[in-house]
């Protein structure tokens, strides 16, 4: 997959969306169904070990040095 590497943490599904988060840092959003696709592709500066969590518009990320909430209004 493009730009991510050293994935550890298990994938997370929501809303037809399949996201994964790297230990470099990038989470991808990718198209759930049987074809594959990109939606996004994010960067932030830390990396990540743990799982995803997703609540109701909000998604979870624990990094090793941040914990990040992204959401939708």
């Amino acid at each position: 997959m493009p730009n991510i590497s050293g994935v550890y943490a298990s994938p997370v599904g929501a809303s037809g969306r399949l996201y994964i988060a790297g230990r470099n840092g990038a989470v991808l959003v990718l198209k759930h169904g049987t074809e594959f696709g990109v939606l996004a592709e994010n960067s932030l500066d830390d990396g990540f070990q743990a799982s995803p969590a997703i609540v109701d518009n909000e998604i979870y990320l624990k990094g090793y040095q941040n914990l990040y909430c992204i959401a939708t209004d």
